[in-house]
């Protein structure tokens, strides 16, 4: 009975336990370049998912949990928003383990390097969404000036034909 409890409930946990240590122990940035190839392809709805739970876990410290957000944030369906927290996720991780590795320091730079990539990103999106929208109002403009003229043109047009018939019944006469 207690072989069976042992397999039930503590050999799960224990294994659990030496598989976390395993991930850490390959390295704290193997760890997070490892989970980026594996969330590679993810639907969005999953990783929208995967993203909650991994905010929800960010309260309990767990490296682990903070290297997994860390993971989520470099994905390619993170907005601005998740890059900007994993970013300080991992400030606050390599401030807590300022014995970090190069190859952590140098995840730290990237993600700094990809945050600022995004900013400049998002600030180019918004000034073509501007130009956009000013170019939509100036075609607006455009179309209902050429309405405007293509009314008059035909106004024109009949006042010609009208001159002309009446030039018709000036010559007959």
């Amino acid at each position: 009975m207690k072989k069976v409890l042992f397999f039930l409930v503590i050999l799960p946990f224990v294994l659990g336990s030496c598989a976390e240590m395993v991930s850490l122990q390959r390295g704290r940035a193997g760890y997070v370049l490892s989970c980026m190839n594996e969330m590679q392809g993810i639907r969005r709805d999953d990783f929208n998912a995967r993203v909650r739970r991994a905010e929800k876990k960010l309260a309990n410290g767990n490296d682990l949990d903070q290297l997994h957000f860390v993971c989520l944030s470099l994905n390619e369906h993170a907005d601005y928003e998740l890059v900007k927290k994993g970013g300080e996720v991992l400030s606050k991780y390599l401030a807590r383990h300022p014995d970090a590795r190069e190859d952590m320091l140098g995840l730290s730079a990237l993600v700094k390097r990809l945050g600022n990539a995004e900013i400049c990103s998002q600030s180019t999106r918004k000034k073509l969404v501007d130009e956009k929208d000013k170019l939509e109002k100036k075609v607006d403009s455009l179309t209902n000036s050429l309405e405007r003229e293509q009314v008059r043109a035909q106004d024109l047009k009949s006042q010609i034909e009208q001159l002309k018939n009446i030039e018709n019944i000036i010559k007959d006469r």
